[in-house]
């Protein structure tokens, strides 16, 4: 019961902080430490699309990292508990519900695990899109009518492109 209970508790904060995704402007700083806090990227930039990705990527590993040692500690436990040699009515009552309980930690393990893949994509496409920002300055070409004909001149250019 106190695994089942510690599964629950350890699902809850990796799902808390999967969750927060949107706290890039909330940034606290330490009193103890008197620095100043860097300014927060403005929302829908390159920074803010790159800082987003890197707290899914950094949610996604956790995920995953604590859902595969739930999955393995579980299955571990089941089969302890399954293979174990007792001869009382109540070491095997005992074992079983300790397979059951290891069972269910595997399981909630997995599944966590499994979790973690929608944000490794949502890693991804946020960083796709930070690197789809991009701007530039070009000299542009412009044509002008001279007495003596027509001349190319250049004029600077200003481009930004976003790819949705």
């Amino acid at each position: 019961m106190k695994q089942i209970i510690l599964a629950i508790i350890f699902l809850t904060f990796a799902m808390y902080s999967a969750t927060a995704q949107d706290s890039l402007h909330f940034k606290m700083t330490n009193p103890e430490i008197q620095q100043p806090v860097p300014a927060p990227a403005l929302k829908y930039s390159q920074e803010y699309y790159l800082e987003k990705s890197a707290r899914c990527k950094r949610a996604a590993w956790i995920m995953l990292g604590g859902g595969t040692a739930m999955l393995v500690g579980g299955c571990i436990v089941a089969e302890n508990a399954a293979t174990a040699n007792d001869n009382t009515i109540d070491d095997v009552v005992s074992d079983a519900a300790t397979a059951e309980a290891g069972a269910i930690v595997a399981l909630i393990g997995g599944n966590l695990a499994l979790g973690s893949i929608p944000l490794f994509i949502t890693a991804h496409h946020y960083k796709k899109k930070a690197m789809s920002m991009n701007m530039s300055f070009k000299m542009q070409p412009y044509h002008e009518l001279q007495q003596t004909g027509m001349t190319t001149k250049f004029i600077p250019g200003v481009s930004f492109k976003i790819n949705f």
